[in-house]
């Protein structure tokens, strides 16, 4: 007798069968008794007694012999959970486990999905190839390759305004991605010409809709109204790691970093961006990483391009 095939029959007691017929004419059979009377076509199960019954004719009920199933094909194997799976060609319950016997004996490794949804495992993963960008955890740490982004080309630059204006590159942060203990690193660089008295400021906002014209818009991070001096083609750049410290509709960020700009040949200056609080922002639905700059006067002089721009999320 097969009896690997019979356990494993008796403990999907759900839609155990061989055509769709039997699919939809299964009876629980709660009785320790076996049926005295079966319908041609239903099939009887007993979790408790861990045996099947096929109904034969009007008053035949066969016991099925796991011995004579090697063949069997069945179209799905379902647990006899309040709520198992609706679909698939096993279907369990939620916080049911698939369960194989180690080696040498003595424990169970475990496969399943916990009430929180996440997927568990007691057993160690020796693939290198692990591919999970959306939480996947293992005993409990996530387990993710980091997200990049990064440009292609040249921003559009920014000229003769004295308005926070957001360059036209920005990084999407896919919704629900953000978990605590995860970071977003932004990595800002370009080159910028200011007249001799005008000041500039850069800011790290996140907003919902891409270019921050609309929805919502919650600043991360913001420097100093930094007086370069009267420059052509200098560099600038912001570094800004933005800690999750809650991850939900109104989970909280902390960003801390700096900005700098060249003022002259091998001469920087350097602009800390502190921040007392966290920010608050729904990271359950996808937000727009931007970065604006601001002139204090209108000038046809001023002028500033982002070249690189690149976010990381692990």
């Amino acid at each position: 007798m097969n009896k690997f095939l019979f356990l494993l029959i008796a403990f999907f007691i759900g839609t155990v069968a061989t055509d769709a017929q039997v699919a939809t004419q299964r009876i629980v059979f709660t009785s320790l008794n076996p049926p005295t009377v079966c319908t041609p076509g239903k099939l009887y199960t007993n979790n408790v007694a861990k045996k099947v019954w096929l109904g034969t004719s009007v008053s035949g009920c066969q016991e099925v012999d796991a011995g004579t199933l090697g063949n069997a094909v069945f179209t799905s194997l379902t647990s006899a959970a309040a709520d198992p799976a609706d679909a698939g060609a096993i279907r369990l319950g939620n916080n049911e486990l698939i369960e194989w016997e180690n080696n040498p004996t003595g424990a169970d490794w475990t496969l399943g999905l916990n009430a929180s949804n996440v997927l568990i495992t007691n057993a160690p993963f020796t693939s290198t190839t692990i591919n999970a960008t959306t939480g996947f955890q293992l005993n409990g740490n996530a387990v993710s390759p980091p997200i990049v982004c990064s440009n292609t080309a040249v921003s559009t630059a920014i000229t003769t305004t004295a308005s926070k204006t957001y360059f036209n590159l920005n990084c999407a942060i896919p919704a629900n991605v953000l978990a605590a203990g995860k970071t977003i690193k932004l990595e800002g660089r370009g080159v910028f010409t200011t007249a001799a008295t005008d000041t500039i400021i850069l800011t790290v906002d996140v907003c919902t809709v891409s270019g921050c014209a609309s929805g919502t818009v919650v600043n991360l991070a913001t420097t100093s109204a930094v007086t370069p001096g009267l420059v052509t083609n200098q560099g600038w750049l912001l570094d800004e790691n933005t800690n999750v410290f809650t991850s939900s509709a109104t989970g909280t960020h902390d960003t801390e970093g700096y900005g700098a700009f060249q003022t002259a040949a091998l001469v920087i200056t350097f602009d800390p961006t502190p921040n007392t609080s966290t920010a608050t922002f729904d990271d359950t639905v996808q937000q727009f990483l931007s970065v604006s700059a601001k002139f204090s006067t209108a000038s046809a002089t001023d002028t500033i391009t982002l070249r690189s721009l690149r976010v990381t999320i692990q």
